[in-house]
């Protein structure tokens, strides 16, 4: 997986909402593998705001940021399963026929 990122600066007044420095824009590129060989690409696009000054935080720290974040939501999403569902006891796969 290839991750890029871009932001711009503006100030709150500008940018309309109190307290926001910055927009982001993270790009995810994935390339699924069978033996070996690109079968499936797929791009995905996600927008943030954050209060944090322009010269706060390096791109690559915004970008870190944003994958921890994300990490901590299916991490915590998969403990849910296993946990409250019995998702790793269960012998059927696949959805679970939630909604």
């Amino acid at each position: 997986m290839r991750w890029r990122i871009q932001h711009v600066t503006l100030s709150p007044e500008d940018a309309g909402l109190c307290g926001c420095w910055q927009f982001l824009a993270a790009w995810r590129e994935r390339q699924e593998l069978r033996q070996g060989k690109a079968t499936k690409e797929s791009e995905e696009r996600s927008y943030y705001c954050t209060s944090a000054a322009p010269d706060q935080y390096s791109a690559g720290q915004l970008l870190q940021s944003i994958r921890d974040h994300w990490a901590v939501i299916e991490n915590g999403a998969h403990y849910r399963r296993d946990v409250s569902l019995g998702k790793d006891a269960s012998r059927i796969s696949g959805f679970y026929g939630l909604k």
